[in-house]
């Protein structure tokens, strides 16, 4: 790789508001359509020029509008925005568990602080999923949603779905709309509308980790039509199609009453596959881990990994052992940092660059693996992902070069491509010159860790946590995996517990970036089985089962089984035999839960290894 690079823009200017328009122009939008009740066209203009900064709702609502996941990116946010997040993540807990009271007065004062409109819009969200508990009816209700979707889209009424660009929560209280009509109304009064919503989300422009978030519900609605009307091939065509979609993100929207249709389709045809029924069966049985969550009419969340700007810079200093002094040196006075870092002040825009980049970070609010404003490179990032899981070697190595070659030579960037190319070379065909063994590989994998981390691995359980890059998490990770593959299970259980620590410090709710969180979890209770700490390694792996099944996540959940009946086996050996038939019966079902949820997920790794395991076991094959 060329040591010759460009470097990044000496201007200060916003790179998410460039890489904005970059998107929109990809995506065939026009200024107008984008801005649409949500800002004047003049402002989005100064946006896309990297003139304005933009705040984290709007920035989501953007990315929602386009199609794409709000959840892309990491989002440092400044003192006061982040304390405007917090409480709504407040206010949101507060209506999934169904306390009125509590939900109210939280947004009472949340009201108190802002005019925007999609605060706006979120606090009349609030109000209707409360009276929606409260028991209001949908005469009620209806006039309650038309008003908060007015908010952003003031002529949704009078304009065609196909016309309409919406974000998350645009999106479901248009479905919430439609709803509520069909109750007033009846079904035929707007299953053309909901055809239409089902065209929506299907257009090209939509990633599917975006719509998966509706379109499952509003499948359901044109399947139960689709079914009524004996339209038994089209309603399992797209009940098929939208399972298939749920396993290829790993998400649960809705998949327990897919499963339902499918086994009520197959029936309705004849066919004798009871598949889906023994599916639904064991995720249902899997969905009591986690408490019953309230339905709401409208649900609100917000995605995405989001740390407090003052705290990174604090505990990242602090991590590093570079005195206030130091790090404030040309950028800003020492007591200005000192405030800063006790949540004070505004910081202006090129000194948070400039502190954020002393600290080892890209200097970006907006964090990625990749930092450019250029929307074709994160094109070219996706087909790297997709040829590196399908294990297309001969296409990885050319994608890698000509991303490098693209992308500006900062730190970050760097520790992205060191790591890439190492995870390349560990696949490559025993025998290839470049192949890497696991000790090559852990070296590199340090290597890289050290352009931002400079820190003992060895000495890793000593250090404070901080917050960590993407790029830091996705470097320990595998490293720790690799320790652990290659016997050395202290080395690996301190990195998996510094990154479980440093996750945990952070003011963000665990729940809220609940994937990496569980990832590492997943590890610590595979290097403590190993240990031979079950009862250990079977409390987390329980304490997550609630966090995964809660947050409508299937990625890890076969990983999770297993390692479950790996503790169980463990525990079955130093039993007496005459307690050992229910704990052995107990272990059967956790074989079946686990096999089930491998095929619910997509994991094809467990769905091998799962009968594999069963087959040494008992001497038969799996069967759900």
């Amino acid at each position: 790789m060329k040591d010759n690079k460009k470097t990044t823009d000496s201007v200060v200017t916003d790179r998410m508001g460039r890489f904005i328009g970059q998107l929109r122009v990809h995506e065939g939008v026009s200024l107008q359509q984008l801005a649409h009740g949500l800002c004047s066209v003049t402002y989005l203009n100064r946006i896309e020029n990297g003139e304005r900064e933009i705040g984290k709702q709007l920035t989501d609502a953007f990315f929602q509008r386009l199609g794409k996941p709000a959840e892309l990116f990491e989002r440092i946010l400044d003192w006061d925005e982040f304390q405007q997040w917090q409480k709504r993540q407040e206010i949101i807990t507060h209506l999934n568990n169904g306390d009125i009271a509590a939900a109210r007065a939280s947004a009472a004062e949340y009201s108190a602080t802002t005019a925007e409109v999609l605060d706006q819009q979120f606090l009349a969200i609030v109000e209707l999923d409360c009276c929606a508990l409260e028991g209001a009816t949908s005469a009620q209700l209806l006039p309650m949603v038309d008003t908060a979707l007015k908010l952003t889209q003031p002529t949704f009424e009078a304009d065609p779905v196909d016309t309409l660009l919406l974000s998350q929560n645009e999106g479901r209280l248009f479905f919430a709309h439609l709803k509520l009509r069909e109750e007033l109304e009846g079904f035929s009064a707007v299953a053309q509308e909901y055809q239409a919503l089902l065209r929506y989300f299907t257009k090209n422009r939509y990633d599917s980790r975006e719509r998966v978030y509706l379109i499952p519900y509003v499948a359901l609605r044109v399947i139960e039509n689709d079914y009524a009307a004996r339209r038994f091939s089209a309603a399992l065509t797209l009940c098929e199609n939208i399972l298939e979609e749920l396993t290829k993100e790993h998400r649960l929207y809705a998949y327990a009453e897919l499963l339902e249709w499918k086994q009520r389709l197959h029936d309705a045809t004849g066919n004798p596959d009871r598949t889906p029924k023994k599916l639904l069966s064991h995720l249902k049985s899997l969905m009591e881990y986690a408490p019953q969550k309230v339905a709401l009419l409208v649900p609100c969340e917000e995605l995405g990994n989001v740390y407090c700007l003052n705290q990174v810079i604090r505990d990242r200093r602090k991590l590093l052992g570079i005195s206030q002094e130091e790090l404030s040196a040309d950028i800003c006075a020492p007591h200005t940092l000192s405030r800063i870092e006790n949540h004070g002040g505004k910081i202006q825009r090129k000194k948070r660059r400039q502190l954020l980049q002393r600290v080892n970070m890209s200097g970006e609010r907006y964090d990625y693996e990749i930092i450019t404003d250029r929307y074709e490179d994160y094109l070219l990032r996706s087909e790297l992902d997709r040829a590196t899981t399908s294990e297309d070697w001969s296409r990885v190595q050319p994608l890698l070069t000509t991303l490098w070659k693209r992308c500006a030579d900062t730190p970050t960037n760097r520790q992205y491509f060191i790591k890439k190319e190492a995870i390349v070379k560990t696949f490559l065909e025993d025998g290839h010159s470049e192949k890497l063994s696991r000790g090559d590989f852990a070296r590199k994998l340090e290597d890289a860790l050290h352009i931002t981390l400079p820190l003992d691995i060895d000495q890793i359980d000593t250090y404070p946590a901080c917050a960590l890059s993407i790029n830091e998490i996705l470097g320990l990770l595998p490293l720790a995996s690799c320790y652990e593959k290659l016997g050395m299970y202290q080395k690996s259980l301190s990195i998996f517990l510094f990154l479980r620590r440093c996750l945990e410090s952070s003011s963000a709710n665990v729940t809220f970036y609940a994937d990496l969180y569980t990832r590492v979890e997943v590890g610590i209770a595979s290097v403590l089985g190993s240990l031979g700490q079950c009862s250990e390694s079977s409390a987390i792996i329980n304490k997550c089962l609630k966090l995964v099944i809660q947050t409508q996540r299937s990625g890890v959940l076969a990983r999770f089984l297993l390692g479950e009946v790996w503790n169980m086996a463990y525990h079955l050996e130093n039993l007496p035999s005459e307690s050992c038939s229910a704990e052995e019966q107990k272990l059967d079902t956790m074989f079946h839960h686990a096999y089930a949820a491998a095929i619910i997920s997509g994991d094809v790794v467990r769905q091998r290894s799962i009968p594999k395991y069963y087959r040494r076991r008992y001497g038969i094959d799996i069967n759900l």
